[in-house]
């Protein structure tokens, strides 16, 4: 291919097509697959793009009756494509450069009744070779028609850049490392290019490597068996002061960070990532008992477990989600998670009937807004025996007594606190990192993971970015502090469950929630 095919340099340079380490990389990866079903994720400007648009062009070209197809997810992304096929062709040596049969802005067909296109929408286009570009930013919908239309046969690349977590180009690319989709997967970071890389007076002593500059040249050494060079590392120091809290989105140095693209997270990201491939990989293996579009019970009710239950209501039937999360506390880990948009009837029944079927555990409704309405009809209606209130005690002067407040309050002192406690569950100690990190309970819910990843701390406030949802944070939040009186009461009876066998951290789960609240 460095003999038939001609790129633009980053100098506005023709130049011949010599694979960098990342193409080679690939290239290796994939040359005896048959077909090719690959997703890589990658750092800016690695060449990948290019290296898949020539090597599906070739076969084209060379390959008589062949049909490909290059996917963009903007026009100005389109337009870019276009000029690499375009550039590329054109510069072929005329002994080889094939006869062209139409030529149009966004199509070559040639007289060997093959062509190459790119488009913004390939769903009602049968291909031989597809090639995605930006996987992560292409609608889900329109992705996965035109997926839909590729034959067993069809050879699939796919590359892009991180674009947070959700959609289908993220799903696939996790898929793709558990090997449950028939893709091969890579990440490439940043340290394969070695442009990537600062001028140094070669007369000044080695650089002194931080504790984290450390770990990132041994992670190099043991993932891509390369060794990262002083020059690459002083770059490194002036891009991450020059692009600050940007740089792991620009340039991420594994793919998890790859994914994670927003500023201020309240969660710790890595952790969370580690959690969603380990509740991928669980169940995997364990189907939840019973699944939905809009609930999961990820395990039965068992009799003699205790259950702790929290909703959050929706307000109205568009927008949030009205969300109901049930925690074992006997074993540590989520047993039901119901999310959708259902009247307030509907929902507050809902939370009847699953709660039941969970040895009548507690129950705490967020009482804020439609709230108050879901409370009183399990109260009026449904009779629910297990509903948490707070007591309301009595009256120093008057000598009444107060009428106890049914539900959970979410309120500017509370919020800080439950959020804390459940990140505390979720990530362990602080102290540890995203490889042996210990949570307090079993999260197996991965839209509440997917939310931890888009919840932010802005201007003081806890909430989800911009269209994101927070809903299932919030529920199991209030579960989890159902959870712990579940533990404190049984903890009184000297019962010795434990949470994940962490005495200690539960300990002092334990005192804070009593300095919290009694």
């Amino acid at each position: 291919m460095s003999h038939l095919y001609k790129i633009r340099d980053k100098d506005r340079r023709i130049v011949s097509l010599k694979p960098n380490a990342v193409q080679l990389r690939m290239c290796e990866q994939t040359q005896n697959d048959e077909p090719v079903r690959a997703f890589f994720l990658k750092s800016r400007q690695q060449g990948v793009s290019s290296w898949w648009l020539i090597w599906w062009l070739d076969d084209t070209i060379f390959t008589p009756n062949t049909i490909t197809g290059i996917l963009a997810h903007s026009l100005e992304s389109l337009q870019h494509l276009w000029q690499i096929l375009r550039v590329a062709l054109e510069n072929m040596p005329n002994e080889f450069k094939p006869q062209i049969r139409k030529s149009t802005e966004h199509e070559f067909a040639f007289t060997t009744n093959s062509r190459i296109f790119t488009s913004l929408s390939i769903r009602s286009t049968a291909v031989h070779n597809l090639h995605v570009s930006e996987a992560c930013y292409v609608d889900s919908g329109e992705l996965e028609a035109t997926l839909a239309a590729c034959s067993p046969k069809s050879n699939i690349t796919l590359e892009s850049t991180g674009n947070g977590v959700g959609g289908l180009g993220y799903e696939l690319f996790q898929n793709a490392k558990l090997n449950m989709n028939g893709f091969k997967c890579g990440f490439f970071p940043w340290y394969l290019s070695p442009e990537y890389a600062a001028q140094r007076d070669p007369s000044m002593p080695p650089l002194i490597r931080t504790a984290d500059e450390t770990k990132l040249t041994a992670i190099a050494a043991r993932d891509y068996g390369i060794s990262i060079s002083d020059e690459q590392i002083l770059w490194r120091r002036m891009t991450q002061k020059a692009l600050k809290a940007t740089f792991q989105q620009e340039f991420p140095e594994n793919d998890i960070e790859a994914f994670l693209t927003s500023g201020g997270r309240y969660f710790d990201g890595k952790k969370v990532m580690v959690l969603i491939n380990e509740a991928r990989t669980y169940l995997r293996k364990n189907p939840p008992h019973e699944q939905t579009e809009h609930y999961t019970a990820f395990f039965p009710p068992e009799a003699g477990h205790v259950y702790a239950a929290g909703a959050d209501v929706a307000e109205g039937l568009g927008g949030d989600y009205s969300v109901l999360t049930i925690l074992d506390a006997t074993a540590g880990r989520t047993a039901f998670r119901y999310r959708g948009h259902m009247a307030i009837d509907a929902f507050a029944a809902l939370c009847a009937k699953r709660a039941a079927a969970y040895n009548n555990c507690l129950l705490a409704v967020e009482r804020n807004n439609h709230g108050h309405a879901v409370i009183n009809l399990l109260r009026e209606v449904h009779r629910y025996p297990n509903l948490y209130y707070e007591s309301g005690g009595q009256r120093a002067v008057a000598r009444e007594f107060i009428e106890p407040a049914y539900g959970w309050l979410t309120s500017s002192k509370t919020k800080p606190i439950m959020l804390d406690q459940l990140k505390l569950a979720v990530e362990g100690d602080s102290l540890e990192d995203e490889k042996t990190f210990s949570p307090e309970v079993m999260i197996l819910d991965e839209l509440f993971l997917s939310e931890a990843l888009s919840f932010v701390e802005k201007d003081g406030k806890l909430t989800a970015e911009a269209g994101k949802h927070d809903d299932c944070i919030i529920s199991l939040a209030i579960a989890y502090q159902m959870y712990l009186k579940e533990k404190i009461k049984e903890s009184r009876k000297d019962f010795g469950i434990l949470v994940g066998g962490r005495r200690e951290s539960f300990q002092k789960l334990d005192k804070a929630l009593r300095l919290s609240y009694e």
